[in-house]
Parts: structure tokens; sequence; C-alpha cells
């Protein structure tokens, strides 16, 4: 684990060359962790060397120097018992991913330009491992490496977040682990034995539709439909801040 260091020209507006720059410590004492830092927009986002607090660096309002700070200070345990991957998307929004060390992963939506740094928790039936964004046309592609216990034994998958723009009714899947199954009037969905046992939310030709338990890799459907979506269920929960009443 290392301190911040700032690297500087040497005199005026003269460029970095191998020959004219200066290498001084920052003000700041946080240091950095064994993570690989990200940029998020003009601010850098990196992990303290404690190994839990996310920080945020960048130029000061009179760009003569950076200033670094925890995005954490309102929620200093978010962080436990560790972060160990970073990364993020620049559009549509500007979105931080963090994975903990416990397999949860910590999300933010950071808008700096309207103040807003907005950090929410994301559990599944498994553990988070990775995290990986790819720029693509329009959105760009955020992917994880997942660990699951499904049909007894340990497995491994890299699932693709959904797009959060759904253009198509019937492709709506928000759930974890989601297949999606296509098929002229299907009344029973075949090959989902990894979900032996367990109940999976399903969508039928983007309609809700009843959850189902699993057994023998198969479950009937409650109406015939061409295009299903099925996978592990999650609930959502949302704190809002305090309302102001007149």
């Amino acid at each position: 684990r290392i301190d911040e260091r700032g690297v500087r020209m040497g005199y005026g507006d003269e460029q970095i060359t191998p020959n004219n720059f200066t290498v001084r410590p920052l003000s700041s004492p946080r240091g950095s962790a064994n993570v690989s830092p990200i940029a998020v927009g003009s601010t850098g986002v990196f992990v303290a060397r404690d190994g839990c607090t996310i920080c945020k660096i960048g130029p000061s309002e009179s760009g003569a120097f950076y200033l670094s700070s925890s995005m954490l200070r309102k929620h200093r345990d978010l962080g436990r018992p560790g972060v160990s991957a970073l990364a993020c998307t620049q559009h549509p929004d500007q979105r931080i991913f963090a994975i903990r060390e416990d397999g949860v992963l910590l999300h933010c939506l950071f808008a700096p330009e309207e103040q807003i740094e907005g950090w929410g928790r994301r559990y599944t039936d498994g553990k988070f491992r990775g995290v990986a964004v790819r720029p693509a046309s329009g959105e760009d592609v955020v992917t994880f490496h997942v660990e699951r216990e499904l049909g007894g034994s340990t497995r491994h998958y890299l699932e693709r977040m959904s797009s959060i723009t759904i253009t198509d009714q019937a492709e709506i899947n928000r759930m974890d682990c989601a297949t999606r199954v296509e098929g002229a009037g299907m009344t029973t969905i075949t090959g989902a034995d990894r979900f032996n046992g367990k109940s999976v939310s399903v969508w039928a030709d983007g309609k809700p539709h009843r959850d189902k338990t699993v057994s023998g890799g198969s479950f009937a459907l409650d109406f015939p439909a061409d295009v299903v979506w099925y996978g592990l269920p999650f609930n959502s929960d949302i704190q809002t801040t305090m309302l102001a009443y007149g």
C-alpha cells in the first residue's frame, strides 16, 4: 500500500517531460490500497489504504492543486469488510460499482455537477466477485462475475446487467442469473436444471407471471407465451430522505 504523490511540472505552464517534473507528497494521509483506481469523468476514485474507504480526488476550485475526500463519510461502514474492485460507467450516466470482499455489490449514482452521490447495496443469491465495464453504443455494458451455489455445486457465472432502457416490453427481465427462452405458444419451460428446487421469477411476453418452483429442470406456465424470461428473484428496498413539513 502506498501514499499519495503528486507529479508537477517545473515552472509556469511548461509541459511535463522526463527531465522537467517533481514528485511531492500530497497533504492527504489517506494512501491507497492495492485496488486499481478508476476515472469517473474528471474525478479519480480510489480505495484508501485502510481497504474500506472509497475516496475521490480532483482539482481544487483554483485548479492549483488536487484534493481528496471520502465518499463514504456519511456511511462509514458501507465499505467493510473491504473493497476488492472498482468499475464505472460513463453513459448514459456515471455509476460507480464496488465489489466488497464479502460478495456484496456497492453502487453509486455519481453526478457531481448536480451534487448527487447516491449509494446503495445489492445482494444476490450468491456472491459478487468481480465487475467489468465495456463501452458500447448508447449505453455502457456492465458484466459481473458471480459465484453461486446451484444444483448442489459452486458455479461461476458472467452475468450482464440488463439495459436501463427497454423498448420492447417482451424483453423485461428484472431478475438475477436470468435466462431467455423463445418459442411459439410455450406452456412448459425445460433446461432449467441449475435451478432445481429453487423458486424463480418469470416474465412471459412482457407480463408478470407468478413465481414457479423448478423440478426436474422444468416448470409449467400458467398461460402460453412466445418469449419467456426466468431467473432468481430479488427484493428492492429504498429509504428516502426525511420530508419537510410546513
